[in-house]
């Protein structure tokens, strides 16, 4: 069994806890006992391939020169995908995973000797919600953090192939939408989704942003601008604009099964819940004011 790790890591040498979270990532990725392959896509991004080289890990590793991105762009998680999406296609049969996740979490142990014993076809695989660490703490609650960083495919070659088109289709920049994104393609696949939240948690360390230039506005701005590329896309292939308009509580929404239930995950959806009511509240209200 071998899994293709598709991702893209910050620059090392510019912050020392992000290079911290990185390097753990890393780690947690050797003492795995599944063989993890990792295809890495940066955009001229200092120290990243000399830092690989010195794990254990094996990887596939493509460099797109920022020049060639528009003005101002950082990264794309679209081209990540394709490079990573072109190689597994290429590779099918010697991988049967295909995996994304961001490089600030820890890969649960045995994640994926649990995951062999699904014989299914066709599964996409998640952990929700992410157990925030944050100066060195969690949450006492299980509190619904917006975000799925580790989404695993299961998936058949037709479909892989499929999947190269749907994403050569979107469009993207910096910050924002990839989850969004993975979902609502696993939605269009009619795929069989498991949250493994009641037997797996997945640790999650916050980035330090500021260090990197990526300030809240910027954020929200790169946010902004690549939900316009998603909703052109969700028009194109016909998927539920309520992953638009709904964000992530349609995703969470979409998500839910009652087989994934614990008594953790009800809190969670319980918080979500609420901060959905209240966000409808805060909504009508301000209309009203208009």
């Amino acid at each position: 069994m071998k899994i293709l790790w598709s991702t893209t890591f910050r620059p090392f040498g510019v912050n020392k806890f992000n290079d911290c979270i990185q390097y753990k990532f890393l780690k947690s990725i050797e003492q795995s006992k599944s063989k993890i392959h990792l295809s890495i896509t940066q955009f001229d991004d200092a120290n990243v391939l000399t830092s690989l080289k010195k794990s254990k890990i094996k990887f596939k590793y493509y460099n797109y020169s920022k020049k060639k991105l528009p003005y101002k762009k950082k990264y794309s998680s679209q081209i990540m995908l394709m490079n990573s999406l072109k190689y597994y296609l290429k590779n099918y049969d010697d991988y049967k995973y295909f995996v994304y996740s961001t490089v600030d979490i820890m890969l649960p142990k045995n994640l994926f000797s649990y995951l062999e014993k699904d014989k299914r076809m066709n599964m996409l695989y998640l952990i929700f919600p992410n157990k925030l660490i944050k100066n060195n703490q969690s949450h006492i609650l299980p509190y619904p953090y917006f975000g799925i960083d580790l989404i695993i495919f299961k998936i058949d070659k037709i479909k892989v192939k499929v999947f190269q088109k749907l994403i050569a289709n979107w469009k993207q920049y910096d910050w924002g939408l990839n989850d969004n994104l993975l979902i609502s393609i696993a939605d269009y696949f009619n795929l069989n989704i498991v949250n493994l939240y009641k037997r797996f948690d997945i640790l999650k360390y916050e980035n330090p942003f500021i260090s990197f230039n990526e300030s809240r506005v910027w954020q929200i701005k790169s946010w902004n601008e690549n939900s316009k590329y998603y909703y052109k896309f969700l028009k194109k292939f016909k998927i539920s604009s309520l992953y638009y308009y709904g964000s992530f509580y349609y995703i969470a929404f979409k998500i839910f099964k009652f087989r994934d239930l614990n008594i953790k995950l009800f809190i969670s959806y319980l918080i979500l819940l609420c901060l959905f009511f209240k966000r409808l509240v805060t909504y009508f209200f301000y209309k009203k004011k208009l």
